[in-house]
């Protein structure tokens, strides 16, 4: 795709058959590896020795992680919302990332 400068913004942008990514699924991204990180900061503080790195970890833990959840479902839902071309990406990064269904159901 050519951009044209005398053309306005939104005549630049194809419309049909578009390869853009859809902005509800760069949040969820966002959120799935914000959630990753978090996680396995948590799981390795957690095999620490000193149990007050272990104490702190839980408490960031459990101070994060029903926001991060409610951002990764909330995006997902967007997605679903706005018929969002890449609904099966998204499943596929869930199922291959964080898959975790007893703390977060995407549906429902």
């Amino acid at each position: 795709m050519t951009r044209e400068l005398n053309k306005k913004p939104e005549e630049n942008v194809d419309t049909i058959e578009s390869t853009y990514c859809d902005p509800n699924l760069t949040n969820y991204i966002n959120s799935i590896v914000a959630y990753k990180f978090l996680y396995n900061d948590y799981l390795e503080d957690l095999s620490s020795e000193h149990a007050e790195i272990k104490i702190r970890a839980e408490k960031c833990w459990q101070d994060n992680v029903q926001s991060l959840e409610a951002n990764i479902k909330t995006t997902f839902q967007k997605m679903i919302a706005s018929k969002s071309k890449f609904i099966g990406d998204a499943l596929h990064i869930f199922e291959h990332t964080i898959r975790d269904n007893k703390r977060i159901k995407l549906y429902g």
